[in-house]
C-alpha cells in the first residue's frame, strides 16, 4: 500500500478538482482578454466618431462662416473690418481642420496643415499690426497694406484653406466610411471570437470531463490495485516484509508472523534482523548494502531465522528495492520462503546418498548404475571382481554385452517392459560371460530411478553370484530329470520335451513320432548273470542309442529295459526307417564283462497328430504298439486301435473279424514278382484284404494285429492258405506255371500243427509243395530258433520253398542262416525304396545280394517304385523284384493275362 501511494504521489501533482478549476480559470482568462481587446478596439473606434463628426461640423461651420463673411463683406463699408472678418473665419476654420488632419490624416497632411496655420497666424499678426496702425490713424498706410499686401495674401490663404478644407472633408468622409467598415468587421470578429470561445469552452469541458473520468478511473484502479496488493500482502503464503530505508516504516504479513511464531504487533515493534539466527547475521549484509546503494536490483540468499520456540527456520530470502524517479531507494521488500522441510529433506537425501554410495561401493554383491539405454555408468569393485574386470573396464559397456548370448533376447524383452512401465522392476537368474570366458550365474535385480517428471534417469542393478547354488540345483535337477544309471533323460524330462515338441509341431503344422523300445530278453540276462551285469548291459545299450541319435531327437530311459525316442518332423515312413535303423544298431552283439549278448528289441510307434495330440496319449499308444510288436514278434509296429485292448473299437473289430473269417467276406489280392533276367512273372504274393461293411476296404496292417492278439491268427492263416491254394490249382489247370507266396506270422510258425495243416491243404487242392512259398520274418525265427528250425525242415521236406522276409533289418539270424532250409531272401523295402538316392541303402542291398549269391539263395527285392530302382537292382544282380512300379496287388482274374503272353 505504501509503495502504491508513493507511486501515485509521483504520477499526479494536483487533484482532479484543482485541475478542473485551473482549466476553467484559464479559459475565462482567455475569454476576458479577448473581450477587453474587443472593447478597447471598439472604444477607440467609437472615440474617432465625434472627431469626425466635429470635423464635419467645423467644415459646415466654415462654410457658414464664409457665407456669413461674404454677407458681412457685402454689407461692410470698412475694408479693415472686412479683412479682419475673413482672417477670423479662416483661422477658426483651419484650426478645426488642422486638428482633424493632425489626428486622422497622414504626416504629409499634418505638415501642410501646420504650414497653413503658421501662415494664418502670421497674417493674423500682420492684421493685428494693421489694425493697430489703423487705430493710430495711419489710414493711408493701412489702405496700402490692405490693398497692396494683405488682400493678396488673404486671397491666397483663403484659397489654400479652401483647398485643405475640401481635402479634409473628403478625408473625413473616407475616414468615416473606413471607420464604419472597421466597426462592422470588428463586430463580426467579436461574434466569431465569442462563438469560438464557446466552442472551445464546450470542447474544454468535454476534455475536462473525460480527463476527470480517466482520473477517477485511475483512482478507482489505484484503489483496487491497493486493495489487491493488501489482500495479496496479507494472504500470501510466503512471508513478506516491507521496510523503509530509514527504518521508520515496517510492515509484515501474517505468513511471516506465523513462520516465526509471533503476533503482528510484536513483529511491528521489532526489526526483522532481530529474528535472524546469530550464526547467519552476516549472511547477505554486503548484498543488502549494494541493494540500498543501487548497485544491484535484487539478491537471494539462504539463511536461518529463530522461531519463537527457539528452533531454527531455514528460509530463502529474496530482497528487492523500490526506488523513486531519481533512483533513490525508498523501500526494501523481502520475500521469505520457508525451506526448513526441503532443507531437512535435502540433508536426508545427502545422508541417503552417502549411505547409498557406501553400500554401492562396499557391497559384497556386484552393483552397476546404468544409463537409460542400458550402458554401465558406474560399477562397484565386487562386480568387477565377479566378472574379472576392473570397475573402470566395465564403464561404457552395455550390460547386455556382458550376458551370455543365449540370455540376451529375454533380458532385452524384460528391459523393454521395464522401460514401458509394464514392470516396476524385474528379478531373474542370468548367465554372464566373465572376461576369461567362464559362465557366472547371477541373481540379477534391475529397478529404474526416475526423474521428478517421471522419466527414467538411471537403472540400478544388483548381481549376486549364485554359480555354486546353480551348480547344485543343476545337479539335483539332473538327478531328478535323468536316469541315474545311464544318464539319459528319464520319464519326467521326456514328457517335458515331448510337450515342447508337440507345441512346436502344432505351430509349424509338422508331424511328430514317438518310439518306445523294449529289450526282448533282458530278464534272462538279469536272472542268469545278475543285476550288475544287467546294469552294465543297460549302460552299453544307452551309450549306443545316444551315439546313434541324429538331429533334434530325444532319447530317454523310461525304466527297466524300456527306452523312448522323440522324432520331431517324422511321419509314418520316416518313423519306420528310424525304427529299422535302431533295430539294426541294437542287433549287433554287446560285450559286457567277458560276456557277449544278442539283445532283441521291439519298437512301438505313435504318430502326432493321427494317434494323439498330447504327450500322455502318445506315450500310452506308443506303449501299446510296442507290446503289440513284442506279442507279434515283429521288430516294430505303428499304433492301431486294433492293438489297443482298452479301445472299444478294437473289441468290436475282433468280433467282426471272426465273423468275416467264418462268413468269407475276406478276399485275396496278388502282387506279381517279376524275374529281372527274363521279365516273366513266375511268382505272386497273396495279400489279404477285408471289405468292411462300414469302414470300407481295410488293409492287413489294421486287422492282422487284432487277429494275432486275439487268437485268430491260426484261423486267418488257414483261410488265406486255403484260398491261395485253391486259386493256385485253378491257375495250374489253366496252364499257368506260377508259385504263390504266403506270409506266416511268428505265432503260426511255432504252431505244432502247421505241417499237418499245410500237407492236408496241398493234398486237398492237388497242388505240389514246390508251388508254395512261405515267407517268415527274421524276428519270428529268432524267437525260438531251434523250434523254428524243426518246423522249417518239416516244411522243406514237403517241397515247400521258404523265404526270409524283411531281411536286412538285423544280423541276429546270420548264425542260423546256413542251417535254415531257406530258398529265398526278400530285401526289406526300407532299403530298396531309397537305394538310388541313399548310398548307405545301396551298400546294404549290394551286401545282401552278395550274401545270397554266396549262399546260393534267390533274392527278391520289394518296394520297387520307379525305373531307376529297377535298373539298379538289375545291375546288382537281384533275381526278382516286386513293387508298385511293376504292379499293384490285383484280383486273381487279372493275373492270367499277365502270365499267358510270357507262357506263350
Amino acid at each position: 500500500m505504501i509503495l502504491w501511494r508513493q507511486r501515485a504521489k509521483y504520477r499526479m501533482h494536483v487533484s482532479p478538482r484543482a485541475a478542473f478549476g485551473a482549466g476553467i480559470l484559464g479559459f475565462l482568462s482567455i475569454v476576458a482578454v479577448l473581450s477587453l481587446v474587443t472593447l478597447w478596439v471598439d472604444s477607440s473606434s467609437a472615440g474617432l466618431v465625434p472627431h469626425v463628426e466635429r470635423a464635419s461640423r467645423v467644415a459646415a461651420a466654415s462654410l457658414q462662416a464664409r457665407s456669413d463673411l461674404a454677407q458681412e463683406l457685402a454689407d461692410a463699408r470698412d475694408p479693415h473690418s472686412h479683412v479682419a472678418a475673413r482672417l477670423r473665419a479662416v483661422t477658426l476654420n483651419f484650426n478645426w481642420t488642422q486638428r482633424l488632419v493632425a489626428r486622422e490624416g497622414t504626416r504629409a497632411d499634418a505638415r501642410r496643415a501646420a504650414v497653413i496655420l503658421t501662415r494664418a497666424h502670421r497674417l493674423d499678426r500682420d492684421f493685428q499690426t494693421l489694425s493697430a496702425v489703423l487705430a493710430a490713424g495711419e489710414t493711408g498706410r493701412a489702405a496700402y497694406v490692405d490693398d497692396a499686401v494683405i488682400e493678396p495674401q488673404v486671397t491666397r490663404l483663403e484659397a489654400s484653406v479652401d483647398a485643405e478644407t475640401r481635402a479634409a472633408e473628403r478625408r473625413s468622409a473616407q475616414l468615416l466610411n473606413a471607420l464604419t467598415t472597421r466597426r462592422q468587421a470588428l463586430h463580426r470578429v467579436t461574434t466569431v471570437v465569442i462563438a469560438l470561445g464557446l466552442v472551445l469552452l464546450i470542447i474544454f469541458l468535454l476534455l475536462i470531463t473525460r480527463f476527470q473520468r480517466r482520473v477517477l478511473h485511475e483512482a478507482e484502479a489505484l484503489r483496487e490495485s491497493e486493495e489487491r496488493f493488501r489482500l495479496a500482502f496479507e494472504s500470501a503464503s510466503l512471508g513478506v516484509a516491507i521496510v523503509s530505508t530509514d527504518r521508520s516504516t515496517r510492515r509484515f504479513n501474517k505468513a511471516l508472523c506465523d513462520m516465526l511464531g509471533y503476533d503482528l504487533d510484536e513483529m511491528q515493534s521489532r526489526r526483522l534482523k532481530e529474528f535472524v539466527h546469530p550464526d547467519d547475521v552476516e549472511v547477505g549484509r554486503d548484498l543488502e548494502a549494494q541493494l540500498v546503494a543501487g548497485s544491484i536490483d535484487q539478491y537471494q540468499v539462504e539463511k536461518r531465522y529463530v522461531h519463537r520456540d527457539g528452533h531454527s527456520v531455514w528460509v530463502i530470502l529474496s530482497a528487492s528495492a523500490v526506488r523513486d524517479r531519481s533512483r533513490r531507494t525508498r523501500y526494501l521488500i523481502g520475500l521469505l520462503q520457508d525451506i526448513t522441510t526441503l532443507r531437512t529433506a535435502a540433508d536426508e537425501i545427502r545422508f541417503n546418498e552417502e549411505r547409498f554410495r557406501g553400500a554401492f561401493t562396499h557391497s559384497a554383491a556386484g552393483m552397476t548404475l546404468l544409463s537409460p539405454s542400458g550402458v554401465v555408468v558406474e560399477a562397484n569393485a565386487a562386480m568387477g571382481t565377479m566378472l574379472g574386470y576392473t570397475p573402470r573396464d566395465l564403464i561404457g559397456k552395455p550390460l547386455l554385452s556382458l550376458l551370455d548370448p543365449a540370455e540376451r533376447d529375454e533380458a532385452r524383452e524384460e528391459g523393454i517392459q521395464l522401460m514401458r512401465g509394464e514392470l516396476s522392476h524385474y528379478e531373474s537368474e542370468r548367465r554372464y560371460r566373465a572376461r576369461d570366458g567362464r559362465l557366472v550365474w547371477c541373481l540379477t535385480t534391475v529397478a529404474p530411478i526416475h526423474n521428478p517428471d517421471g522419466s527414467i534417469a538411471h537403472y540400478i542393478s544388483q548381481h549376486q553370484d549364485i554359480t555354486d547354488r546353480k551348480r547344485s540345483e543343476e545337479a539335483l535337477t539332473h538327478q531328478a530329470r535323468h536316469d541315474a544309471l545311464t544318464g539319459l533323460p528319464n520319464r519326467t524330462l521326456l514328457r517335458e520335451r515331448l510337450d515342447a515338441a508337440i507345441a512346436g509341431a502344432m505351430r509349424s503344422h509338422a508331424p511328430l513320432a514317438l518310439l518306445f523300445l523294449d529289450l526282448n530278453r533282458f530278464k534272462d540276462v538279469n536272472d542268469t548273470f545278475g543285476h550288475h551285469v544287467g546294469d552294465a548291459l543297460l549302460e552299453r545299450i544307452a551309450r549306443r542309442l545316444a551315439s546313434s541319435v541324429r538331429g533334434p531327437e530325444t532319447i530317454a530311459r523310461l525304466g527297466g529295459d524300456e527306452f523312448a525316442v522323440v522324432l520331431p518332423g517324422a511321419d509314418a515312413a520316416a518313423a519306420g526307417l528310424e525304427a529299422r535303423r535302431l533295430l539294426s544298431i541294437l542287433d549287433a552283439p554287446f560285450h559286457v564283462l567277458d560276456h557277449v549278448f544278442d539283445v532283441g528289441v521291439s519298437i512301438g510307434i505313435a504318430l502326432y497328430p493321427e494317434q494323439g495330440t498330447d504327450s500322455s496319449t502318445l506315450m500310452r499308444r506308443a506303449d501299446v504298439a510296442m507290446y503289440a510288436a513284442k506279442r507279434m514278434e515283429r521288430g516294430h509296429m505303428v499304433y492301431a486301435p486294433e492293438q489297443d485292448p482298452t479301445d472299444p473299437e478294437r473289441l468290436r473289430l475282433v468280433s467282426e473279424l471272426r465273423s468275416a473269417i467264418e462268413e468269407g467276406t475276406l478276399f485275396l489280392h496278388y502282387q506279381p514278382q517279376v524275374d529281372l533276367a527274363t521279365g516273366e512273372m513266375r511268382q505272386v504274393e497273396a495279400l489279404v484284404r477285408w471289405q468292411h461293411p462300414e469302414r470300407g476296404l481295410l488293409m492287413p496292417g489294421i486287422f492282422i494285429p487284432v487277429a494275432e492278439e486275439n487268437g485268430l491268427t491260426r484261423r486267418l492263416t488257414e483261410w488265406v492258405m486255403r484260398e491261395a491254394l485253391q486259386q493256385l490249382s485253378i491257375w495250374h489247370r489253366q496252364g499257368l506255371d506260377l508259385r504263390v507266396a504266403i506270409n506266416l506270422s511268428a505265432r503260426t510258425l511255432h504252431d505244432e500243427d502247421l505241417g499237418r495243416s499245410v500237407r492236408r491243404l496241398l493234398d486237398t487242392f492237388r497242388v505240389p509243395g514246390s508251388s508254395l512259398v512261405l515267407e517268415i520274418t527274421e524276428s519270428g525265427i529268432m524267437l525260438d530258433p531251434e523250434g523254428s528250425l524243426q518246423t522249417l525242415i518239416e516244411l522243406h521236406r514237403m517241397g515247400i520253398e521258404l523265404s526270409i522276409d524283411d531281411f536286412g533289418t538285423g544280423y541276429s539270424s546270420l548264425s542260423y542262416l546256413q542251417r535254415l532250409p531257406a530258398r529265398e531272401i526278400k530285401v526289406d523295402r526300407s532299403f530298396v525304396t531309397d537305394m538310388v538316392t541313399n548310398p548307405d541303402s545301396a551298400i546294404i542291398v549290394r551286401s545282401i545280394v552278395d550274401l545270397a549269391r554266396n549262399l546260393g539263395l534267390r533274392v527278391v527285392a520289394e518296394g520297387v517304385e520307379d525305373a531307376d530302382t529297377l535298373e539298379a537292382l538289375r545291375r546288382l544282380g537281384s533275381d526278382m523284384a516286386q513293387g508298385y512300379y511293376l504292379s499293384r496287388p490285383i484280383a486273381p482274374s487279372a493275373i492270367a493275362p499277365l502270365v499267358l503272353p510270357a507262357a506263350g
